[in-house]
C-alpha cells in the first residue's frame, strides 16, 4: 500500500469512527512519521551521499580538464616554437643558396668574357 493511499485510509477510517480533533493533522504526520519516517531519512543521506559523490567527481573532471587544456596550450607552443625556427633555418639556407647561386651567376659571366 503506498504512502497516499494509506493516508486516505487513515482520514477515512478517522472519519468514520467520527475522530475530528484540532490535532488531527499532527497525528497523521506522526503516523507518517513511524510508518515512512526513517526509510525518508535513509533515502535523503543516500541523494546528500550522491550530491557529494558527483560534486566530487566533477572537480576532479575540472582539475583533470584544465590539465588536459594546459598541456594542449604546452604542444602548440612548442610546435609554433619549431615551426617558427623551421621557417629560420629555412629562410638562412635559402639566404645561403641564393648567395652561392649569385657567385656562380659572377663566376660564369667573368668565365664568359675572358
Amino acid at each position: 500500500m503506498n504512502a497516499a493511499k494509506l493516508e486516505q485510509a487513515l482520514e477515512a477510517a478517522g472519519e468514520a469512527a467520527g475522530v475530528a480533533s484540532p490535532d488531527e493533522g499532527s497525528t497523521i504526520s506522526q503516523i507518517r512519521e513511524l510508518l515512512f519516517g526513517e526509510t525518508q531519512r535513509k533515502n535523503d543521506g543516500q541523494a546528500q551521499q550522491l550530491r557529494q559523490l558527483i560534486d566530487a567527481l566533477e572537480a576532479k573532471l575540472t582539475a583533470r580538464l584544465d590539465q588536459l587544456d594546459a598541456r594542449v596550450k604546452a604542444l602548440a607552443e612548442a610546435s609554433d616554437d619549431d615551426r617558427r625556427q623551421s621557417l629560420a633555418d629555412l629562410g638562412r639556407e635559402l639566404g645561403s643558396l641564393a648567395g652561392q647561386i649569385t657567385k656562380l651567376g659572377q663566376q660564369a659571366g667573368r668565365a664568359r668574357s675572358t
